[in-house]
Parts: structure tokens; sequence; C-alpha cells
């Protein structure tokens, strides 16, 4: 008997694992209740969400990144440089962000940085500039 709970016990923890994973893949939710949301979104959603003109379009790529091509309308606001935390206070935190960076790393660590500083909607672009389509 106590094999058998043990071997269930192991099961169930993977299944666990496995499924968080898998729910953590699908459905990109960062943060999201009653007030909040923060969610990585694929480059279509992202261009609807910012077509809707509601938000502020966030690169936080340097600026020579900048200069070598950015969303339109863009912003930009340099996660490297030493008054980041700073520019991103000085921002809307009423208005939806919409946040990118080369590949997803700076702007998922921007958005994570957000969900601490009173910003109520964010979103990232899974993928950054490098993935996406519109140029």
């Amino acid at each position: 008997m106590k094999k058998i709970i043990g071997v269930l016990t192991v099961v169930s923890i993977a299944f666990f694992a496995v499924s968080m994973t898998i729910v953590k893949s699908d459905s990109q939710v960062v943060k999201q209740d009653e007030k909040h949301i923060f969610k990585y979104v694929k480059a279509a959603e992202f261009k609807k969400l910012i077509d809707a003109g509601h938000g502020i379009i966030l690169d936080v790529r340097t600026a020579d990144e900048f200069k070598k091509g950015h969303i339109e309308g863009a912003v930009n606001i340099d996660f490297y440089g030493q008054t980041f935390k700073e520019n991103l206070n000085k921002l809307d935190k009423s208005k939806a962000i919409y946040v990118y960076c080369h590949s997803g790393g700076r702007s998922g660590k921007s958005m994570k940085m957000m969900t601490t500083m009173e910003f109520t909607e964010v979103y990232n672009l899974i993928g950054g500039f490098s993935n996406w389509p519109y140029k």
C-alpha cells in the first residue's frame, strides 16, 4: 500500500510539473485579476492591441537598436540605461503598455518589474522585434 501511495505521489508530482509547463506556454498570462493584466502576446495580437491606440508602445532596446528599426510610435527607454526604472515611473500607469525588445528577454524582465510598480496593463511581444512581421 505504501508503495502504491509513493508511486501515485511521484506520478502526481510529475503530471503537475508537466501541466504547469503547458499552462505557462499556452496561456502566457503572468498576472491577471480584476485590476491588473500582465500578458505575453504573439505579434498578431500585439498589433491589434497597438492599432486600437489606447496605450504606450515601449521599446526597451538600446538607442542604436532603436535607430535601426522600431515599431511606429514607440517610445525608447533603454533597459540597460542607469535611469531605466526612473524613466518607467514617468509613464502613465493607467494606460496599457505594449513592451518589446529584440527577442523578449529584456521586455520580459521589464514587464516583471512593472508588476511591482503600479502599472495596470502590460503586454509583452513574444519573440520581440525580431519576431515582428509588420516592418
